[in-house]
């Protein structure tokens, strides 16, 4: 029990996600299939350590961080841990997603890195919560080719995000964009692909590994998008 207790106080006084991606992760374990939604509750300073980890943000990183997951999902290791790595590996496909994180190192990007972040944070309340569908190639076991589809587009939404920072000929800040800008399309976008990724990832891993689907089933697929909600 005190080590519990120690391990509380010690998240506590952690460092903690930036709102936005707290807020995503979130979301995302709302739509987690209904057993694994169950082991979060049950193991939350597991979940919340995963959240804090270093975790690989590459395709091929989180590739070999999913196999291994699937591996302890099915040896039926302790449930803990498998709640620890799913957090992390969420974690890594955040930054995956984040078109403000990687790229150009320069003082704007780095300016960026900061700001936007904020910005996400504001404006979530106001996107449409939007599933792009069960990936058909992942679920056949592609996790690499996958991830590096979802990967895809991060560059060029970057690109244009930078852009909308620098048009006025000064670094713009979060309070400066409106609902029509680039950077709210952006944001939106980045948002939703991420929640996608994640779910996609969190269901391949229980399934593969022997778990039941549910509440989302496979035939929520990439042919349509699919609507959640408003607000994350």
């Amino acid at each position: 029990m005190r080590v519990r207790i120690l391990a509380v106080v010690c998240l506590l006084a952690a460092p903690l996600l930036p709102g936005y991606e707290t807020r995503v992760v979130d979301k995302a374990v709302q739509f987690a299939p209904q057993d694994l939604k169950l082991l979060i509750g049950s193991f939350e300073v597991e979940f919340k350590r995963g959240l804090l980890r270093p975790s690989a943000s590459t395709p091929e990183g989180l590739d070999r961080e999913i196999a291994g997951l699937v591996q302890q999902v099915r040896r039926q290791e302790p449930m803990a841990r498998v709640v620890e790595g799913l957090a992390a590996v969420a974690r890594g496909t955040l930054l995956m997603m984040d078109p403000a994180h990687g790229g150009i190192a320069d003082p704007l990007a780095s300016h960026i890195q900061k700001d936007f972040p904020r910005y996400m944070e504001r404006r979530l309340v106001r996107f449409p919560v939007v599933f792009y569908g069960f990936d058909n190639r992942l679920l056949q076991g592609d996790t690499l080719g996958f991830l590096q589809r979802s990967r895809r587009e991060v560059p060029q939404l970057a690109v244009l995000l930078r852009g909308d920072y620098a048009r006025t000929g000064k670094w713009a800040d979060h309070t400066a964009f409106d609902d029509q800008s680039t950077a709210f399309g952006v944001a939106q976008v980045t948002a939703n692909r991420t929640f996608s990724a994640i779910l996609n990832v969190w269901y391949y891993v229980w399934t593969r590994g022997g778990g039941r689907w549910g509440p989302l089933k496979p035939a929520l697929n990439t042919e349509r998008v699919w609507l959640f909600g408003y607000g994350y």
